[in-house]
């Protein structure tokens, strides 16, 4: 089975730790299901299995490989026992290299992937807020909390802390999650907010000490 297909991509460092130059860009936003000061209520959740972005077979091939060799293929066999293939294939990657891409040039960034995006969780992938529910709670300590979430600086690939009940259960549970990408609708009577969701193990980088994306041995760090 195939996820997705890309054409061209950039060979690049693939970890951020929210800090450019000077500036410390990274924020940790906290949404719960009840109204809680400094935090965002949130009025519709969807928790499923994160399987469209699971990949452990990755297919690479660069603009310029070495001469007459074709595409390299990476692959995590735990995984695919599991789960069965997950696939990607990127057939224009630019890598840099004196005399063109070798195949271990190409088995990195395709391992890089296969390790990294192997597991399936069960995990929020979209929620949505409304300005009309939060705004009460909305004083002059959460004011910017509130503005850095609205900023494309701090408010995307940044980390959102998710609490809530599933239905049926007896305790809430707590899920990190990376903010990638979010929809704004406004009308003359409201804003809602619909923010689209990563897991944060798979995509934020380790930040030593940090309460959310820092703690050795908790979770899947360490």
């Amino acid at each position: 089975m195939t996820a997705y297909t890309t054409s061209t991509a950039y060979s690049t460092t693939l970890t951020y730790d929210g800090t450019t130059s000077a500036v410390n860009h990274f924020r940790t936003f906290e949404f719960t299901e009840t109204d809680t000061a400094d935090k965002f209520v949130f009025r519709n959740i969807s928790v499923q299995y994160n399987t469209p972005q699971t990949i452990n077979q990755a297919q690479i091939q660069a603009v310029y490989p070495v001469s007459g060799e074709g595409p390299n293929t990476s692959d995590n066999t735990t995984s695919q026992q599991t789960i069965g293939v997950r696939s990607i294939t990127n057939e224009k990657l630019i890598v840099f290299s004196f005399g063109g891409a070798t195949q271990a040039n190409k088995d990195f960034i395709g391992s890089f992937y296969t390790n990294r995006y192997a597991d399936m969780n069960f995990t929020p992938q979209e929620l949505e807020i409304s300005l009309g529910a939060i705004n009460k709670n909305i004083d002059s300590s959460s004011r910017q909390l509130y503005a850095d979430l609205l900023d494309c600086r701090t408010g995307i690939w940044n980390v959102a802390k998710i609490t809530y009940t599933p239905t049926g259960a007896g305790s809430s549970l707590t899920y990190r999650c990376v903010i990638v990408g979010r929809t704004i609708t406004a009308t003359p009577t409201d804003t809602r907010i619909k923010f689209e969701l990563r897991c944060a193990e798979d995509n934020q980088s380790l930040k030593l000490d940090d309460a959310n994306i820092g703690l050795l041995n908790a979770d899947r760090v360490g």
